[in-house]
């Protein structure tokens, strides 16, 4: 089980958290230690940024962290010396991760309390933005985009690591979930499985095809790089850690000799994660 955070201030924060998006989303026992080991284990940090210099080299770039939650992804980069920010909109994860950074010796201003819509920072001041599983709660994407482009040089990258909806898995609730219904059955149903439906109204059902219509309309050149690492999860290559629900799905395909299947799924757009890289023109 994975071990506290060591802080009583920043545990507090976490279990103020828990109570107010996830209590009845996922179990209060297993469930709840795996959140916690989301946002706070520092390998899960170097893992999710891992993500993102296997596609983008961040050695003398200016980075932004968009939807930096508790710093995780900030607190990793800059522990490997790369120039990295963020802002947070939550209060509470923004609170946490001012905790953090101050226990680490970086200043206030390395993670802004923010929304994605209205970054305090000056035209064209970073190399790199990241989203790390960000856009699923964002519900007008395109403006969001917009700001981030505005806040990036010219050439500069966006680095966008989501969830893909159309595999009908809900990571946070960690179940399937058919997200072809209309909400209202969506609740319903969760209902009858004895689940919370209240980070279902936050949730942006987010496919390789909603983000390329997106992407169609900004000043922007688009890379595609989660079908490759899609492949290598399904023949049983890839470096990234699976989920133990993925890992059994997938482990039964290969062993049945299906893994064709999921190839062909997987070319079709039924991949996850979704990984783009998104170059400012």
């Amino acid at each position: 089980m994975f071990q506290n955070t060591v802080n009583p201030q920043l545990d507090e924060l976490f279990e103020n958290y828990f109570e107010h998006w996830y209590k009845g989303v996922v179990d209060p026992g297993w469930g709840k230690e795996l959140l916690k080991k989301g946002y706070f284990d520092r390998e899960q940090g170097n893992i999710w940024l891992s993500y993102v210099t296997d596609i983008c080299p961040l050695k003398g770039k200016r980075v932004l962290d968009v939807g930096a939650g508790f710093g995780k992804l900030v607190i990793a980069a800059r522990q490997k010396g790369y120039d990295t920010y963020g802002v947070e909109p939550d209060k509470v994860m923004y609170e946490g991760a001012q905790i953090r950074i101050k226990a680490l010796g970086y200043p206030p201003d390395t993670i802004k309390n923010a929304w994605g819509e209205s970054i305090p920072f000056a035209d064209g001041e970073f190399d790199v933005a990241i989203f790390s599983t960000v856009l699923e709660h964002v519900q007008n994407i395109k403006p969001v985009l917009l700001e981030t482009l505005r806040v990036l040089k010219k050439g500069g990258m966006i680095i966008i690591i989501n969830p893909n909806y159309a595999l009908l898995f809900e990571p946070h609730y960690s179940m399937f979930l058919p997200v072809f219904l209309p909400k209202k059955c969506l609740h319903w149903y969760l209902k009858l499985r004895g689940r919370s439906c209240f980070i279902l109204d936050t949730l942006n059902f987010t496919t390789h095809w909603s983000f390329e219509k997106i992407f169609k309309e900004l000043p922007i050149e688009c890379e595609s790089h989660g079908l490759n690492l899609w492949e290598q999860r399904v023949l049983g290559g890839s470096k990234y850690p699976e989920t133990p629900i993925a890992s059994k799905l997938l482990g039964l395909f290969r062993k049945t000799g299906l893994s064709g299947i999921l190839r062909f799924l997987g070319r079709s757009g039924f991949y996850t994660p979704l990984i783009f890289k998104l170059r400012k023109k």
